[in-house]
């Protein structure tokens, strides 16, 4: 006769490997892209277990080919085998099916200034600041390409000192960047800002509402996978990892 474990493991079309055939979901990810970190960040939010697989932006079409037609970072699969691809995308899909905690504000006007500054961050300031500068950082130092592009990095300094004016402002007067709760804003800002933080890149100190919220986004439990991160022969700065700085 089958043993009670065994009969429920029977029953459920598992055999004896109960336990060793779940599936997790699997999130394709890069660490030092943004979108990627986003949904890191989300996930932890909302307590969700992933199994993390780095690809590399450059080099990870062939492996992400067998996943989907749009072969980009980040790429999220669900234990049912629902393959997800565009941050919002998925952002939506687990805000609809993983409903603790909310992420998304409760009002037509907060969602709508919470869109806004995603679109500013994911539209503009990744083109214009992550395309050079960060761009930049990352072929000089992970990738080994080259030697650097001074007026890459100049144009991407002086672009990001308009957005840290900008978010400085809303982080000065409200409890969090896109309003008075926290948000996929939040979330989508820390990620992107991060990694310039990861190079030393991101100097706050003239952004002292900037600053004091992004130290508290840092101190957020679901933030400090993000700090251990370390690329080979690539590691973070100094201060990347200190929450007082």
């Amino acid at each position: 006769m089958l043993q009670p474990q065994n009969r429920l493991a029977a029953l459920l079309g598992f055999g004896g490997r109960l336990m060793s055939t779940l599936v997790l979901r699997t999130l394709y990810h890069w660490p030092l892209d943004p979108f990627s970190r986003t949904l890191r960040l989300v996930l932890g939010e909302k307590k969700l277990s992933a199994e993390l697989k780095d690809v590399s932006p450059w080099d990870g079409a062939g492996v992400l080919a067998g996943l989907t037609a749009f072969p980009t970072l980040p790429v999220l699969v669900e234990p049912s085998g629902l393959t997800l691809t565009g941050t919002r995308v998925i952002l939506d899909y687990l805000e609809d099916t993983h409903k603790t905690p909310p992420l998304r504000p409760q009002t037509a006007i907060d969602r709508a200034e919470m869109m806004r500054i995603i679109d500013c961050v994911e539209r503009l300031l990744a083109h214009e600041v992550g395309a050079t500068l960060l761009a930049e950082r990352i072929d000089q130092r992970v990738r080994r390409i080259g030697a650097p592009d001074t007026r890459r990095l100049r144009a991407g300094y002086d672009s990001m000192r308009l957005y840290l004016q900008h978010f400085d402002g809303l982080a000065d007067r409200r409890a969090f960047i896109a309003g008075g709760s926290f948000s996929f804003a939040d979330i989508v800002l820390a990620a992107h800002l991060s990694c310039f933080d990861y190079f030393g890149d991101l100097n706050l100190t003239a952004y002292p509402g900037l600053e004091t919220w992004y130290l508290r986004m840092k101190s957020r439990p679901a933030f400090r996978p993000l700090l251990t991160d370390s690329l080979p022969g690539a590691p973070p700065h100094a201060h990347y990892s200190s929450l007082d700085a």
